[in-house]
């Protein structure tokens, strides 16, 4: 088939599945045109059937800001007709469900020409934060049901896009895939031995993000502090974002342990974040909403895999958020038990026998 994959280029889960799944299909056999403002942060150049289409944004005095929306809608009809795709899959509604559908009106109304099907996949804040936005939902709503296809990254983010926006289009759920070859524990004894002296600390914890308010590394912070009530821990905090200095800042004034890596345009980066979650005794997913977990979907959770699947969607304070002091004891006892059942399998990979 020849598709057309429409995501943006900066770092987030949104444009790392596109990617993925671009390249995964183009080794596949299909011919796949990956469409974005610039190489997206997974972008691997060479694969066979894999190519990339920029979409220019022309500037022009009248203007305040770029006009993406009609510059990108144009690039998928252009691409579209000139490469006769069958399918223009748009991940991230806002402001691709939109783009994709402009493009297929754009085509139906050319002679001669096959218009493609057109696939919306919600991967989290389009829909949660952006798109439930009154600025943005009528439209929003409007573009995603007007796709031909529909599918979401999780049950959780099914339930919120109905509710937020009254959707009744079928939305398939279809989770975020994992190439295991790729990600999988390596036991690194020097690296180890390094970050974690014998007589200092027994495990190492890591939180790999964007750090935006989203993704709550204060909570990251609370539950390591948790941990090291009864686990000789030390916390690596890897990435870049808005909210890197402050949490550094904390870390520096509650002694926290920590390495922060930035750059995270670079090769060099994304092989980090590779090398630190194939090494590393337990993650730390704190984002809000359980739609948000391709980091977790991408840590190499051989031993247990549960585990994984279920810390984005627990609440591990009911300080967090005020509106959920009523339901305090609910929260504390997921907290509590969340937090023994981490720090036993941080002991059991650090070869520890104390279970507590």
């Amino acid at each position: 088939m020849n598709i057309g994959m429409v995501c943006y280029a900066s770092v987030g889960g949104s444009g790392v599945v596109a990617t993925e799944l671009a390249h995964a299909l183009a080794v596949r056999g299909h011919c796949v045109h990956l469409i974005s403002s610039e190489p997206p942060f997974r972008w691997r150049s060479g694969v066979p059937g894999l190519s990339f289409v920029p979409v220019t944004v022309p500037p022009y005095p009248l203007f305040r800001e770029p006009q993406y929306l009609l510059a990108l809608s144009n690039t998928i009809a252009r691409v579209a007709e000139e490469r006769r795709l069958d399918i223009v899959h748009a991940h991230y509604a806002v402001p691709h469900a939109t783009a994709a559908y402009l493009a297929d009106q754009l085509l139906a109304s050319t002679p001669a020409v096959v218009t493609p099907r057109t696939v919306t996949t919600l991967h989290g804040t389009d829909i949660t934060l952006v798109g439930s936005d009154p600025s943005y939902a009528r439209v929003v709503a409007f573009s995603i049901e007007r796709s031909h296809g529909v599918t979401a990254v999780s049950r959780s983010l099914k339930a919120d896009t109905i509710a937020a926006l009254g959707i009744r289009h079928e939305i398939r759920v279809i989770p975020n895939f994992l190439d295991c070859a790729e990600y999988r524990r390596q036991p690194d004894p020097e690296l180890r031995a390094r970050l974690c002296p014998p007589d200092l600390c027994d495990a190492l914890v890591v939180h790999v993000s964007n750090f935006r308010p989203v993704k709550r590394v204060d909570v990251a912070l609370e539950v390591f502090r948790l941990i090291r009530r009864s686990v000789r821990a030390r916390l690596i905090l890897v990435g870049d974002g808005p909210d890197r200095a402050s949490r550094s800042r904390t870390c520096s004034s509650c002694l926290l342990p920590r390495k922060a890596s930035g750059s995270r345009r670079s090769k060099r980066w994304r092989a980090r974040c590779r090398w630190w979650r194939r090494r590393s005794a337990a993650c730390l997913k704190s984002s809000r909403t359980a739609s948000q977990a391709s980091s977790v979907q991408r840590m190499p959770w051989t031993r247990w895999p549960n585990e994984a699947s279920r810390c984005s969607s627990i609440r591990l304070s009911a300080r967090e958020r005020p509106a959920l002091q009523r339901k305090s004891f609910e929260a504390d006892t997921a907290r509590s038990s969340w937090c023994r059942s981490t720090k036993r399998r941080i002991a059991t990979s650090s070869g520890l026998d104390n279970s507590g």
